[in-house]
C-alpha cells in the first residue's frame, strides 16, 4: 500500500513538473530568470510577518509571482498611469483585486493607500516591476517600510 501511494505521488509530481515546463516553454513573456520570485515574496515580504499578501508584476504586465493577492489587467494599467500622475491617487484612490483603497501618499516610486479599517496597500515601483503588498492596520507602518525598502533593493539590483 505504501509503495503504491509513493509511486502515485512521484508520478503526480513528474506530471506537474512536465506541465509547468511546457507552460514556460510556450510563453514568450516571462519573469526574469535567476530568482525564485514566489520564494522572494514569501521570505522577504510575507516572511517578515508585517506584510500579509503580496505580488510582483513586471512593468510589461507579466505576473512574476503572487502570494495571496491578484490584480486585473485594467487595474494594472491604471496603476501605471497613477505613477505618472500621482495626484490621481488622491482624487480617485487605487483599486486592486476589485477593492477600492483611499490614497494616503503617492509619488513616482511609491503609492500607499488605505481601506476603511486603516489596512494599507503599498505599491513600490522598481526599474522593471511593481511590488505590491498589503498590511493590516496595526502593522501598516512596518509593512509600508518593508515593501518600499524591497522596491529600492530590487531597483539597486537592476530589477
Amino acid at each position: 500500500m505504501k509503495t503504491s501511494v509513493l509511486l502515485f505521488l512521484v508520478l503526480a509530481f513528474c506530471a506537474v513538473s512536465i506541465n509547468a515546463s511546457k507552460l514556460r516553454t510556450h510563453s514568450h513573456r516571462a519573469a526574469p530568470p535567476g530568482i525564485d520570485w514566489k520564494d522572494y515574496l514569501d521570505s522577504s515580504l510575507k516572511g517578515t510577518l508585517y506584510v500579509d499578501t503580496a505580488l510582483i508584476i513586471g512593468l510589461d504586465g507579466v505576473l512574476w509571482a503572487s502570494s495571496g493577492l491578484s490584480i486585473s489587467a485594467a487595474e494594472f494599467q491604471k496603476l501605471l498611469t497613477q505613477f505618472k500622475t500621482p495626484s490621481d491617487v488622491y482624487n480617485n484612490g487605487v483599486t486592486i483585486n476589485g477593492k477600492k483603497w483611499t490614497g494616503v501618499t503617492a509619488g513616482t516610486e511609491n503609492i500607499v493607500a488605505k481601506d476603511s479599517s486603516n489596512n494599507q496597500i503599498i505599491i513600490a515601483k522598481s526599474n522593471k516591476a511593481l511590488l505590491i503588498g498589503t498590511a493590516f492596520s496595526f502593522k501598516a507602518g512596518m509593512g509600508a517600510y518593508i515593501v518600499k525598502s524591497q522596491g529600492e533593493y530590487l531597483k539597486a539590483r537592476g530589477y
